[in-house]
């Protein structure tokens, strides 16, 4: 992918922990938990999260979104930004990307955390909505004095 370091690329789609943030119809900034990630050609990322969701979902259309990845053994973190251009159902493919990145995410708790995994399952949604996203900047949101640094590959204009 266009000038993106490939461990960044990795880290969003490894089943790191993941959140989704934008802002609201009524103006108020909203982050949810997102489930799974997948890099696509031409700078765009496909994210699933939980169809329920009253906010990310119904308010997703055309807005600015930024999706995080964090590495969950070591915090090394990534973001992108970006405009979501489309959402929909999950197709067969998308189920099985959210449910392997899905049990490596909760993999990863268990192992650093102690929780066990039969509790940690839980979490994990029953239905998803994927959300496209146009990447226009990339971060790095590890915690630390660079975070918030720009990455070399952003892809177009900043908003």
């Amino acid at each position: 992918m266009n000038g993106f370091d490939p461990a960044r690329i990795a880290m969003l789609e490894a089943g790191s922990g993941l959140l989704i943030g934008s802002v609201a119809l009524d103006g108020r900034p909203h982050g949810a938990r997102a489930w799974s990630a997948e890099l696509l050609g031409g700078a765009r990322i496909r994210v699933g999260v939980a169809a329920d969701d009253p906010v990310t979902v119904p308010s997703i259309d055309g807005r600015l979104v930024a999706v995080t990845a964090a590495d969950v053994r070591t915090v090394e973190s990534v973001q992108v930004k970006g405009h979501a251009v489309a959402k929909g159902a999950p197709n067969e493919h998308d189920r099985a990307l959210l449910a392997a990145q899905s049990e490596a995410f909760l993999r990863s708790i268990e192992e650093t955390d102690g929780d066990p995994i039969e509790y940690l399952r839980r979490l994990i949604p029953n239905r998803f909505e994927m959300i496209e996203v146009t990447i226009t900047e990339i971060y790095d949101q590890t915690p630390g004095p660079s975070a918030g640094a720009p990455l070399d590959g952003v892809v177009g204009a900043h908003p």
